[in-house]
């Protein structure tokens, strides 16, 4: 469609007439930038001071509808709300479908007010490109239409604003343009009353079974497959909201487990994963993860080009994502990086390497008290943000350096033991057994909250690729496991 070109803060004839027909303000609409020509009205689209896009919709006919591009637009441009822009309050801020609800709404005098750029369809990626820009109103008012449509887009508003934030308009009439075209004598007052009643997100602590969704009905997922044949057999899978420790003896292969895991767990679940090691370099785990990926060991060669264009596109397909920095990590700086990992990018999987880091951080004073103030935060945000957390934690130096390990053997173990859902306990048994004849490593299972089945199995240490198979066929996997 041919576009139509025209002055900003100019409307014609036509276009005035069209706007006093909706009941909207002429000179409210002229301040907000909209324009007209040639059959079309216009709204500019305004991001850091600079118009990025306008939008275009014929006057005749309102399905007929498209926007202006850049010839220089980058791939990753991300559509802002329209009238997006910084108001000397954040005291709160209203979200309309379009734009001529969001002009309604601003001539009754309520300035911060922004629209969604394609109705109620672009809610959510709208919402998670500019997820920083919401949070900075104490609250945000959602003022979709009255339809079937504009409540599925509030119910996907509510996954993207916090509960205390949110606020929902009930308009007496379709929206809010057409609440204004049918009062003409309304004002300010009758859009705070509106504002004052508007419906919050309940969070009651006590509900009754027969309010609660239906889903305990519904079988219950066992999970995503570990990529392991007989560990699956114990613990089903990994879930979502729940932590899973894993720990060993120092260079029994904690962190090179932990990311063949997340590599596994892409491959079925293409939701992502996000990998924390505030002890190696991001730059030694990337290989680590091009190892599993490429089967071929990365510990310090150069990448073929072949290689390097393998990993490319896998990483292009893959939501593989890495916290460059190795800063300790305080809980309320973890919580909003999570909040953020999950909400916006996706993420359902979560590398925490290792907790001596995050612990360290925390206000107790004693070393145990300080460990479960971790722990438990750490448990919190994976039940909170719907995501599987996997926490690598240090045992206490074992006294006779045979690698083999109990849960008691782990720092802070009382409170390991309580919040975690699951334990794994690896083994290395080259470090037990200096003459066994090949790379196993016993995955040993004190904790399994999902199933309550307790056990051990054996995978193979494959150098080649430095990732680990299942080792049923050399030797037995499952036998009965004692804590110790």
């Amino acid at each position: 469609m041919q576009h139509t070109h025209f002055t900003r803060d100019s409307l014609d004839a036509e276009g005035r007439e069209f706007l006093c027909d909706r009941g909207i303000s002429i000179p409210v609409a002229q301040q907000m930038g909209v324009a007209s020509a040639n059959g079309a009205i216009s709204f500019p689209y305004v991001f850091n001071g600079e118009i990025v896009r306008v939008k275009y919709r014929n006057m005749q006919d309102k399905k007929k509808m498209w926007f202006s591009k850049k010839d220089d637009e980058r791939e990753n441009f991300k559509m802002p709300f329209w009238n997006q822009r910084i108001w000397p309050t954040s005291d709160y801020l209203i979200i309309t479908e379009g734009e001529f609800d969001a002009i309604a709404i601003a001539q009754l005098g309520a300035s911060c007010v922004v629209s969604l750029p394609n109705g109620a369809a672009s809610v959510v990626s709208t919402f998670k490109n500019h997820y920083d820009y919401l949070q900075s109103f104490s609250e945000i008012y959602i003022a979709f239409d009255m339809d079937e449509a504009g409540e599925k887009a509030v119910n996907e508003a509510k996954k993207l604003i916090p509960p205390k934030k949110f606020r929902r308009i009930m308009f007496p009439a379709k929206d809010a343009n057409d609440w204004v075209a049918q009062n003409p004598g309304i004002d300010k007052h009758e859009l705070d009353h509106l504002m004052r009643n508007a419906s919050k997100i309940c969070v009651d602590e006590i509900v009754h079974f027969r309010d609660l969704p239906e889903t305990f009905y519904q079988s219950r997922d066992r999970g995503v497959p570990t990529g392991w044949k007989d560990l699956d057999d114990l613990i089903g899978g990994i879930r979502p909201k729940e932590m899973t420790v894993i720990s060993a003896d120092t260079g029994a292969g904690k962190t090179t487990f932990s990311v063949n895991l997340l590599c596994n767990l892409i491959r079925k679940d293409p939701s992502g994963f996000w990998i924390n090691s505030w002890e190696m370099d991001y730059e030694v785990i990337i290989r680590k993860v091009a190892s599993v990926v490429l089967g071929s060991k990365f510990k310090t060669q150069a990448f073929t080009s072949e290689q390097i264009k393998a990993f490319k596109a896998w990483m292009h397909k893959h939501n593989a994502m890495i916290n460059p920095k190795r800063s300790k990590a305080d809980i309320p700086s973890l919580q909003k990086q999570i909040e953020l990992a999950s909400k916006v990018y996706g993420v359902k999987y979560v590398l925490l390497d290792h907790l001596d880091y995050i612990s360290a951080t925390s206000k107790e004073k004693e070393g145990h008290e300080k460990i479960k103030d971790a722990v438990v935060g750490i448990h919190d945000m994976a039940m909170e943000y719907d995501v599987h957390i996997l926490l690598i934690a240090h045992p206490k130096q074992l006294e006779d350096g045979s690698g083999k390990m109990h849960m008691g053997q782990l720092k802070g173990s009382a409170a390991i033991k309580q919040y975690a859902d699951n334990i794994l306990l690896l083994q290395n048994m080259a470090q037990a057994d200096l003459a066994s004849p090949d790379n196993r490593m016993k995955v040993l299972i004190p904790k399994n909250r999902f199933f309550g089945t307790k056990g051990e199995v054996t995978l193979r240490y494959i150098p080649e690729s430095d990732s680990y198979i299942d080792n049923s066929q050399i030797f037995s996997p499952r036998r009965s496991y004692e804590e110790g």
